[in-house]
């Protein structure tokens, strides 16, 4: 139950949440002997229950530099440890126990730096788009109530009485490059600020963690991010997408002993193509407006294992690998050609072993998945994927969909990584979906 408030500009906001779960399944536990220190007990209960009850309540300050640095922010009452406010169990005899609350301090900011440069060619224009975003929070140190830390732990071993403090920032970055076209040659009529623009280049990059209070303890430093990644993306290719992964420490982040050495980890990249992305990069070159990306009705959304033009009825056995490899089901009547590549390159860090010898291992994949419709009542559906590094391929999933007025067909062949092969037949009507037949041929390697 939430119940935000709007006062002005201040959001109050409060929720409450009530779970209650039971099971007639005993439950074993075996504890320390309270009068024998080296000894245990065993203890049954005969059920199993737990009730827990939070609510939590903040409230969002009004944004202070709104055209410039947009800084919001806040102020809440969380709980003190990890958890339910109240909760009651088998282990508090049903009684409910509750922590304690203590203040939490926020503040987030997202300032938007631009930078212009000259045009180049059809652009009169190119500009720099610098969003950095920053959020910052803080909670002082507060006691967790025994019963409380007992009711979440019974056994009582590494009990938690205390809940340090939190003191946390954390940053990242997003890049856009945008260019404005020209206006076309004797045009006096059209306003320049609204000519037409395109995204030459975006970079998203992830966010960075320091904890102040981590900083604090011996031999340690306020690193918490192990890994930061960047995303690249652009208007010249449509459907294209570059994402890059970089290690950032040689060993455990956030020790004094571990030194600061980016390894690039992980290089994917992804690209669709279908007649709107051919068409959309001819536009681009002839200067002409974007097509606008053409929607799937919801009927080709629908899973492999239901029939056509229903999201009902009895699921069927498809093979697992096909469900996974066609991600949607078949292409519906009449849709053109469309086609992902997909490239993945995952790297380990190189490690010195004993006899001195370095070793770092690679897994470079491609995969291809395509699917036309060479007759509008027939559609086809192709997937697989190639292994660069033990050049070898993994899967071959072969899909063919025929409609047949209000029945439906699915011919469906897959050979697995392991060599599995499988042949599946599906037939059934579409206005009942209980009227069908199914037929499916395994050959397991031994």
């Amino acid at each position: 139950f939430n119940t935000p408030l709007r006062v002005g500009r201040w959001n109050w906001q409060n929720s409450i949440s009530v779970l209650d779960n039971r099971s007639t399944a005993p439950l074993e536990l075996v504890l320390p002997d309270p009068s024998n220190p080296d000894d245990s007990i065993v203890r049954v209960y005969g059920e199993q229950f737990q009730t827990a009850v939070d609510w939590n309540t903040g409230i969002n300050l009004p944004t202070l530099f709104s055209a410039t640095w947009k800084l919001q922010p806040t102020l809440g009452i969380r709980n003190t440890t990890s958890g339910a406010f109240l909760v009651r169990n088998q282990y508090t005899n049903g009684a409910f126990v509750s922590q304690g609350k203590r203040l939490a301090f926020g503040a987030s900011m997202s300032p938007a730096l631009f930078g212009f440069f000259p045009g180049i060619g059809p652009l009169s224009r190119i500009r720099h788009s610098i969003s950095p975003f920053m959020n910052w929070s803080y909670a002082p140190k507060a006691e967790v109530p025994e019963a409380y830390a007992r009711a979440l732990n019974p056994s009582g071993q590494n009990l938690q009485l205390t809940s340090p403090a939190q003191h946390r920032v954390s940053f990242g970055l997003s890049q856009t490059f945008e260019g404005k076209f020209r206006l076309a040659e004797g045009d006096t009529t059209s306003d320049p600020r609204n000519a037409r623009k395109i995204k030459l280049l975006s970079i998203q990059t992830s966010s960075m963690t320091y904890d102040f209070e981590q900083a604090k303890e011996e031999g340690r430093n306020g690193w918490t991010t192990q890994t930061i990644a960047n995303q690249f993306t652009s208007d010249l290719l449509p459907g294209f997408t570059l994402s890059m992964q970089h290690d950032l420490w040689d060993g455990p982040v956030g020790y004094d002993t571990t030194a600061f050495n980016p390894f690039l980890t992980s290089i994917s990249a992804r690209f669709n193509v279908s007649a709107t992305t051919i068409r959309g990069i001819i536009g681009l070159i002839a200067g002409r407006e974007p097509e606008p990306e053409t929607t799937v009705a919801p009927q080709d959304m629908i899973d492999p294992i239901q029939p056509m033009g229903t999201m009902t009825g009895r699921t069927t056995r498809l093979d697992p690998v096909l469900n996974r490899g066609l991600g949607g089901g078949g292409l519906g009547r009449g849709r053109g050609l469309q086609a992902n590549v997909t490239f993945d390159d995952r790297r380990t860090r190189p490690k010195e072993t004993e006899d001195g010898t370095v070793e770092a291992d690679a897994n470079r994949t491609l995969g291809f998945t395509v699917g036309f419709s060479p007759t509008p009542n027939w559609s086809v559906s192709w997937n697989t994927q190639y292994n660069l590094s033990l050049k070898e391929f993994g899967q071959h999933v072969l899909r063919l969909d025929r409609d047949m007025h209000r029945w439906r067909a699915t011919f469906a062949f897959t050979k697995a990584p392991n060599g599995n092969f499988a042949f599946n037949f599906f037939v059934t009507l579409t206005d009942e979906p209980e009227i069908q037949f199914q037929y499916d041929q395994r050959t397991v390697r031994r």
